[in-house]
């Protein structure tokens, strides 16, 4: 089975490897993928657009959520995350601070004691209003697969021209103290391009990264799921903790790894 679209706005629990039981929110329409990376290893497939007019309104939106939340509420299952992923990025939604508003509100009323979380790519950090929403959420886990230009763009195909060390300056000038810069790594092959983020040069810039951007976790996983373009290496669990064990001294901030 290969790479598939999430065809529900609200799906799972699902056990996550790094949230634990996770209730996934996909505010991206449930046909396409909308997103500005077409990283070669995303779950969803390959992207297509990022831009959409068919993005779900965030009354509509609200009121599923709390359907689900009621549902679950009466079943007594247990939430460890309120996660925002789904097919692309999240924060290309228009109305995404509102709907970060509303989904603290509707937790606290029904699951206070879930962490609601967003996996970003960091693309939209510019506007205020994606800084905003997430200054006011408990994790905000920010992608960064390399530090290097030429890396980043033949891993994570960026679907307009983006730099790497701007996106890095605003990690760094995001004022929360709950960061957590997340690093898929990985070997392999794509175009007869060699792969390799886990090379010195990849992780000696990674390190500098993460000095700047100061996170409070740094979480390292490896490929899980079936990835749209093919020849990529999945790393050992061992080679995860070699390269924990090699980085923990260079950075200020907890290593967890995930495989």
């Amino acid at each position: 089975m290969g790479p598939s679209l999430f065809h529900e706005i609200i799906y799972g629990p699902v056990k996550s490897r790094r949230l634990g039981n996770s209730l996934g929110i996909n505010i991206i329409p449930t046909n396409e993928k909308i997103c500005s990376f077409d990283c070669l290893y995303c779950e969803c497939g390959w992207t297509q657009e990022f831009t959409s007019n068919n993005f779900i309104d965030s009354e509509t939106f609200k009121n599923i959520l709390e359907d689900h939340l009621k549902q679950l509420k009466d079943k007594n299952i247990n939430l460890d995350s309120i996660t925002f992923s789904g097919n692309g990025e999240s924060t290309l939604h228009p109305e995404f601070l509102t709907i970060v508003r509303q989904t603290i509100s509707l937790r606290d009323k029904y699951f206070s004691n879930a962490k609601v979380t967003v996996l970003t790519n960091g693309s939209m950090l510019h506007l205020s209003q994606v800084q905003e929403a997430l200054s006011i959420i408990d994790q905000p886990i920010l992608k960064l697969d390399s530090a290097i230009q030429q890396e980043f763009e033949i891993i994570n195909r960026p679907m307009y021209k983006i730099n790497i060390q701007t996106i890095i300056e605003n990690y760094a000038n995001l004022s929360v103290s709950n960061k957590i810069i997340q690093t898929l790594l990985l070997r392999g092959k794509y175009n007869e391009t060699k792969i390799d983020n886990t090379s010195e040069e990849s992780l000696n810039a990674l390190v500098a990264a993460i000095n700047k951007i100061n996170p409070k976790i740094w979480m390292l996983y490896v490929i899980d799921r079936p990835t749209p373009a093919n020849n990529l290496e999945k790393l050992t669990f061992a080679e995860l903790e070699e390269i924990k064990t090699k980085l923990q001294d260079k950075v200020n901030c907890e290593i967890k790894i995930y495989a």
